[in-house]
């Protein structure tokens, strides 16, 4: 089909290099040959249409102003498709076969026609119905092509194509099986090569990621049912650090992320610690507060104790007045700090004084509080000579203070239980400062200490609350501090794990190790310099490849292949842009374990690209047994004689 002038004059044009035209442009104005798009379509349509597209476009262009008679556009457009048959054989047949697809798609698109079409391929026994099918479809298209001018001659065409329809169509259909027989094949391979491997960008690299904390899916989402996430994965770190050093929303994330999880797992592991080591105060409460407003009860119960007791003994028994006034014989130095308290009370009145001889003499009758008063002196004295060395010395204070005090126990019930009392709140306050230099002490000591500590219910819960008060102070004062409580070698763990209750231990140690995790994350992500593995980590970000991007390379996608080149040559630039980047820290950064496992392991698309691809290569099969039975009707015509030559 040669050229108009105006054509050939746009082609010039299209080829002229300082013509101003763009690319597009230029490859535009080149579709002006014999295989312009006009060609193409009409050819298509000739496919679509059984034969009839040209007979169709001659009666629209026959009854439009100006058009011709409708013979002469008809043999016209026919002598446009016989010169584009000639000038592109192979183009040509290609197009009206797939034009001839058209209905088969179209029915199987609606549903109509599809039970039969299914219920036909591979059956032998329903041949015949097929060749009836091909029978009425070669008909119609001999008649399309037909190129006779009297009724008679399209007749006759119609006629030999019912002939090849019926012949064509089993045959086709036999074919059409063997594609689709194939295609089955094919798409089991795909199936079978593809396994789990990634559907999309986002989760080839959380794929690749997971693979980098050499644990499985199933562990990674087993670590998260335990409170961990991802991110902090130690070998992970750098990868986290990189996310961020990248900015956009997901930089951000990162950066907001971090600190709020160190802030969150510490936090729970403080209320862990204080939930085993101090049942009976709030996880929120300060624990020293707590322990002194304790003290504080305790001291008024003791002061209004013993006031009760003292004020209902005006005055000594005799044989306990003179036990008392031995004591003060014996005992200078004990007479000499009893002689100072009494002096420097404004309540108390003195109770003895010294004859000019030098012996003591009482200058009253003595009362109960006077007997207390001397036993306690007797106690000072008696722990001042033991821890001065003078052991003898101790003993002897010790001897006389047992002594009264039995004599006061005896007599007096009322008073050894308020002392009873006191002292409770003497052992909790004492066992409360050595419990918050407990991380002072030597691992072996503590030991020692503490099974002495157990054998007493008061001291055991004083002495862990001040570890718990020393333990707060800590997480205070040391940022790393839940790292080193999580690990039994560390000194601070070591002393956890002794002091800690046993039926807890475990979940506390858990606790502590997701803290420290956090914290280690905290410190390298949001404080460490870019090193080698977080450049490392950078470059790797969409680095490998997914089923995503295989089907965008096999439609030809040129993005797609030249980052498919990319990543196999280099690997050397990201593959994810910002939305990508944040779905991958979401999911680094996640606590729900089902979204991890989607993240991780869905193969929705990977399914959906294969059935899609066996669809087609159906419709493929299925629609080979008309394009067949058309392209048989056509040759036959073709080859027939005209009504010119048969005259």
């Amino acid at each position: 089909m040669a050229m108009t002038p105006q054509q050939q004059a746009m082609l010039q044009q299209a080829n002229d290099p300082e013509s101003g035209l763009t690319p597009v442009q230029r490859t535009m104005l080149k579709q002006v040959d014999t295989g312009s798009w006009g060609a193409r379509l009409r050819t298509f349509g000739q496919g679509a249409s059984f034969g009839w597209n040209d007979e169709a476009e001659a009666l629209i262009r026959s009854v439009l102003p100006g058009g011709r008679e409708y013979e002469v556009e008809r043999d016209e457009l026919r002598q446009k498709l016989d010169q584009y048959r000639k000038d592109h054989p192979g183009e040509a047949i290609s197009t009206e076969v797939a034009g001839a697809l058209l209905p088969t798609g179209l029915a199987l698109a609606s549903g109509f026609g599809a039970p039969a079409a299914a219920a036909n391929v591979g059956r032998l026994a329903q041949l015949a119905r097929v060749a009836r099918v091909g029978a009425a479809e070669g008909t119609v298209a001999g008649a399309g092509y037909s190129e006779g001018e009297t009724p008679r001659r399209v007749a006759e065409d119609a006629a030999m194509g019912t002939v090849t329809g019926a012949i064509a169509a089993p045959l086709m259909t036999a074919g059409g099986q063997a594609v689709g027989n194939l295609a089955a094949g094919l798409v089991d391979t795909a199936r079978t090569a593809i396994g789990n491997r990634a559907s999309t960008a986002v989760q080839a690299e959380l794929q690749r990621l997971a693979e980098g904390t050499g644990k499985t899916g199933d562990e990674i989402v087993a670590d998260i049912m335990e409170g961990r996430i991802m991110a902090e994965n130690r070998t992970l770190q750098a990868a986290v650090r990189a996310y961020k050093s990248k900015g956009g929303d997901a930089g951000a994330y990162v950066t907001e992320q971090v600190p709020l999880r160190r802030g969150e797992t510490r936090q729970a592991a403080q209320e862990g610690l204080q939930e085993g080591l101090t049942p009976g105060i709030s996880t929120d409460a300060n624990v020293f507060r707590a322990m002194k407003n304790t003290d504080d009860e305790l001291r008024d119960m003791e002061r209004a104790g013993y006031k009760e007791v003292f004020g209902g003994v005006p005055e000594l028994d005799p044989q306990t007045g003179r036990a008392m006034e031995n004591v003060l014989q014996r005992f200078p130095d004990a007479r000499t700090e009893i002689e100072r308290i009494y002096s420097n009370s404004e309540r108390l009145v003195p109770l003895f004084d010294m004859d000019p001889n030098g012996a003591l003499r009482l200058t009253r009758a003595p009362t109960l509080e006077d007997a207390e008063i001397v036993r306690r002196a007797l106690n000072e004295e008696a722990s001042k000579a033991y821890r001065g060395g003078s052991g003898t010395l101790g003993e002897g204070y010790a001897d006389a203070e047992k002594s009264l005090r039995a004599a006061l126990d005896t007599n007096y019930p009322e008073l050894a239980g308020v002392r009873q009392q006191a002292a409770v709140r003497r052992t909790m306050r004492d066992q409360f400062t050595e419990g918050r230099r407990a991380f002072n002490m030597p691992a072996d000591e503590l030991e020692v200490v503490f099974e002495q500590v157990k054998k007493d219910p008061a001291k055991l819960q004083a002495f862990r609350a001040g570890v718990m008060d020393a333990v707060r102070n800590k997480m205070k004062r040391q940022q790393n501090i839940t790292a080193k409580m999580a690990d039994p070698e560390r000194q601070e763990g070591a002393v956890l794990r002794i002091v800690f209750p046993e039926e807890g231990a475990e979940q506390m140690a858990q606790r502590l190790s997701i803290a420290g995790d956090s914290e280690e994350m905290y410190n390298r992500v949001m404080f460490n310099s870019m090193t080698a593995p977080e450049q490392a980590a950078s470059k790797g970000i969409g680095s490998r490849g997914s089923v995503e991007d295989a089907a965008r390379m096999a439609q030809g996608d040129p993005i797609a292949i030249m980052s498919g080149i990319q990543r196999a040559l280099a690997a050397a630039s990201p593959g994810l842009n910002d939305k990508q980047r944040m779905e991958v820290v979401r999911a680094l950064f996640s606590e729900d374990p089902d979204f991890v496992r989607r993240a991780l392991t869905d193969d929705t698309l990977t399914r959906q690209l294969v059935d899609r691809f066996a669809e087609k290569a159906r419709i493929m099969g299925r629609g080979a047994r008309t394009g067949g039975v058309q392209q048989s009707a056509d040759m036959v015509g073709t080859l027939r004689p005209t009504e010119n030559q048969q005259e």
